[in-house]
């Protein structure tokens, strides 16, 4: 049995982080939400049952089969936020949970504050224009220009749903994003993060990998 504690991304070698993401995928939602709120003690935080009315008005919303544990991802990618940033606060924590409300078209009725409202606003791609380079570049610089935060979580984001790509079959768009518009301009703000996950995609698309994997796991 995988250690929910221990499945947090951490920096470690592809196949271990690869590993771990794809164990997170079936946990139990509420208890993996109780280990993201014991850990993030660990960083000053308090009020963290303050989260629960968020994390379970989402949750509500998502009742279709596809999103089953859909939570564990933001769940995943605010832990690796809140350990990245200095000083982190409940706000941040509240922000990376509801990150992708707007693409799942699920905020109204949402205790979300103005500010949060406005990054998951500024990190929510229009999915009609997404292929077009002149809006995508338009896209991440306004991410970039809110602040290097902002662009972290982004990072971070992608960071996560890259380590799945092993069972995939993307398109060259995908590659492209993270290739093109994030990690360069991550680079500027966190070399770590940046060298990581632009290894982590040529890792992860490479053929003998993904055969590697889906493999061991059927998929």
């Amino acid at each position: 049995m995988v250690d929910q504690r221990n499945s947090f991304f951490q920096f470690r070698p592809f196949d271990e982080e690869i590993e771990y993401k794809f164990h997170s995928a079936g946990f139990d939602t509420n208890e993996y939400f109780r280990t993201l709120k014991n850990e993030i003690v660990r960083f000053g935080l308090t009020q963290v049952d303050t989260l629960d009315e968020l994390l379970h008005s989402i949750d509500k919303k998502l009742t279709d089969e596809p999103y089953q544990n859909y939570m564990n991802h933001p769940i995943r990618v605010t832990m690796s936020y809140v350990s990245l940033i200095s000083e982190p606060t409940i706000q941040d924590v509240l922000f990376g949970l509801s990150h992708n409300v707007i693409e799942l078209q699920i905020q109204d009725g949402l205790n979300i504050s103005s500010e949060n409202l406005k990054k998951i606003q500024t990190i929510s791609i229009d999915r009609n224009r997404e292929k077009d380079k002149v809006y995508r570049k338009e896209f991440y610089d306004q991410i970039e220009f809110y602040s290097p935060e902002l662009l972290l979580f982004k990072a971070l984001d992608k960071l996560d749903n890259t380590l799945s790509w092993v069972f995939l079959d993307l398109e060259q768009y995908h590659i492209d994003v993270v290739i093109d518009e994030v990690c360069p301009r991550l680079r500027k703000y966190n070399e770590k993060v940046s060298s990581y996950l632009e290894k982590l995609v040529y890792y992860t698309i490479d053929e003998k990998n993904k055969k590697k994997f889906r493999l061991k796991y059927d998929k």
